[in-house]
């Protein structure tokens, strides 16, 4: 197999430009991760994290949180930039830990589960 025929492929596929604009879409989603760039642009955003994200976490470890009953849950709002976060952990199979910076913890409610 010739090396210089599967590189000249490659150089014929991927541009410049083409280069460029994955580049730049790709830069477009990072800054839309952070809740200020949202926030300002009046977009509410909601995303799950993981616990080593957040700094000074007031959270439970998950070894204290398992022992908790299933449906349990906490919530800590905090500011950042300006924007208020809503940081809630609970207790289902795992622990689920969210952000949004436009709902909180309550109201709680009962639901049934899907059973077959």
């Amino acid at each position: 197999m010739d090396l210089a025929l599967h590189t000249n492929f490659f150089n014929y596929l991927w541009t410049n430009e083409i280069i460029s604009i994955i580049y730049e879409e790709s830069k477009r989603y990072t800054i839309q991760k952070n809740p200020t760039y949202l926030s300002n642009k009046g977009i509410y955003s909601l995303g799950y994290i993981n616990r080593n994200r957040i700094p000074i976490s007031k959270i439970p470890t998950e070894k204290v949180f398992n022992k908790m009953e299933r449906g349990h849950s906490m919530e800590f709002v905090g500011n950042y930039n300006d924007v208020e976060i809503s940081v809630t952990a609970w207790k289902d199979n795992k622990t689920a830990i969210m952000a949004p910076t436009f709902a909180g913890e309550k109201p709680l409610g009962k639901v049934m589960r899907y059973d077959k």
